[in-house]
């Protein structure tokens, strides 16, 4: 058996232009210049801030006195800490029960939008429910703090108007962590 071997300039037929790895070429360039931008913003606002923790980790810092190397006595400190699980256990329940949570009512409601109803009822309830995503997280957290507050918040008074009492949503730590959960599933959900 013979083996023949072909050039790539032979297997180009006559009539394709050399052109074409030019333009290739051009197109990987341009590629490249519109994602420069993408990238230069990922890497100052994603992996610089990783890389500065760190080092900071291994640094006895603050913003009086210049940092010292402190090796892995940070570390060491922070895993001999207690309240390191409960900090564990407050952000897994958190992210558990608001991923659950928005999952599964973003898809009650995407199915409840799209039910056989009146145009105009349709839209407002499909603007109502996004209306919380294109607000800042800074004024949802206003109007939440609004909704929530113990002595003069709306939810308080309507639980109140129906016979229960007050309930501290934003000041006990149990009501807190399931009111974070509520406005997170608010906020996204849409």
């Amino acid at each position: 058996m013979q083996t023949t071997e072909i050039s790539r300039a032979s297997l180009r037929s006559a009539d394709q232009p050399q052109r074409t790895s030019t333009l290739v070429r051009h197109e990987t360039i341009a590629g490249w210049l519109f994602a420069t931008p993408a990238l230069i913003g990922l890497l100052t606002f994603t992996a610089l801030p990783i890389i500065a923790s760190l080092v900071l980790v291994f640094l006895h810092y603050d913003l009086l006195t210049p940092p010292k190397w402190a090796g892995i006595v940070n570390i060491t400190r922070l895993g001999s800490d207690t309240r390191m699980f409960t900090i564990y256990w407050n952000t897994l329940r958190l992210v558990i029960g608001a991923t659950l949570l928005n999952n599964v009512l973003g898809l009650l409601l995407a199915v409840g939008v799209n039910r056989s109803m009146p145009s105009v009822l349709r839209y407002f309830l499909r603007t109502s429910i996004f209306f919380p995503v294109l607000t800042t997280t800074a004024s949802l957290a206003v109007v939440w703090r609004f909704l929530l507050t113990q002595d003069r918040g709306v939810v308080n008074y309507l639980l109140g108007q129906i016979g229960l009492g007050p309930v501290p949503w934003l000041s006990s730590s149990n009501w807190a962590l399931i009111s974070a959960i509520i406005y997170d599933v608010w906020k996204s959900c849409g």
